[in-house]
């Protein structure tokens, strides 16, 4: 099974020399949440990949609708400024 968590309220960003303030706060899901819905899908059986999180399972069904380069440009916005590394 692929599991797909999305933004997560971790320490990985600072350890990682990241910013954990470059995801909008109604984005981030808690370990907790995390977890849940991935026990709810190893238990269920689902589908061979599972996405966690409403916002994000909505995201990836709009990005279904746009053309390949709309999104590469969004995409493009999630990513390190240039310059920063």
């Amino acid at each position: 099974m692929g599991f797909c968590p999305g933004a997560t309220y971790t320490n990985f960003h600072e350890v990682s020399g990241g910013d954990k303030d470059s995801f909008p706060k109604f984005t981030m899901q808690t370990a907790q949440q995390v977890v849940n819905e991935l026990v709810s899908a190893l238990e269920s059986r689902r589908k061979p990949k599972v996405v966690s999180g409403g916002l994000n399972r909505f995201m990836i069904g709009l990005q279904k609708l746009m053309t390949r380069r709309m999104v590469v440009n969004m995409m493009a916005g999630f990513g390190p400024l240039k310059g920063k590394q």
